[in-house]
């Protein structure tokens, strides 16, 4: 692993820099800290390029959902932070 020479690893990230750490964070840290992740692709005006258009975004959604779910049993720790506009 890409991150095997370490002894801990944090992946840290804000919108879609969130989003990144969530999707590889949730694999290869011990921690994943994303603050207001860009996670909802098809209604961002900003997205990452996708194959398969808006199939591909959400395949893209669920291994993000995935890599989040995979970080708990191998002991990761993954924080996610919000605001509110009101």
């Amino acid at each position: 692993s890409i991150c095997g020479r370490y002894q801990r690893t944090l992946f840290v990230g804000a919108s879609m820099g969130g989003f990144g750490a969530l999707l590889h964070g949730g694999r290869l840290a011990d921690a994943v800290l994303a603050f207001s992740p860009q996670v909802d692709l098809l209604s961002a005006c900003l997205r990452p390029p996708a194959l398969g258009g808006p199939d591909g975004l959400e395949a893209l959604v669920g291994r993000v959902l995935a890599s989040a779910r995979a970080a708990r049993p191998r002991g990761a720790e993954v924080s996610v932070h919000c605001a509110a506009d009101e």
